[in-house]
């Protein structure tokens, strides 16, 4: 389980550092990088057909907001990560009206704090 949550978590780490400044919400490379994390997430969540699209649009603006972040607070790290931090968890709000409380419970057994391989 540990090694799962850190393979979980490295793989999003990946797709949010990856997110360049110059992407836009629409590029294909975001809407890829969406799909992707969407579907691993869906593995472990078991997220249904329905909430899959929702969950792709969440995931595809928050790539867009910590892009943005990372090109206006690139020379102040301090401020950078409160606003990285304040886009996780309005991220995590939303997907808290998306979901069903099962899935919301597992999403949340898979949050960095509660991960023990930190």
């Amino acid at each position: 389980m540990k090694l799962l949550c850190t393979l979980l978590l490295g793989t999003f780490c990946l797709f949010v550092f990856s997110a360049t400044a110059q992407a836009q919400e629409a590029s294909p490379a975001f809407k890829a990088e969406a799909l992707t994390a969407t579907r691993q997430l869906a593995a472990f969540i078991a997220l249904d057909d329905a909430r899959q699209l929702p969950v792709r649009r969440l995931t595809q603006l928050r790539l867009t907001q910590e892009a943005e972040a990372r090109q206006l607070y690139a020379n102040d790290p301090d401020m950078l990560q409160k606003k990285l931090t304040a886009i996780g968890q309005d991220y995590t709000q939303q997907l808290g009206t998306v979901l069903t409380a099962a899935q919301y419970q597992r999403y949340e057994g898979l949050l960095p704090a509660r991960c023990p391989m930190q």
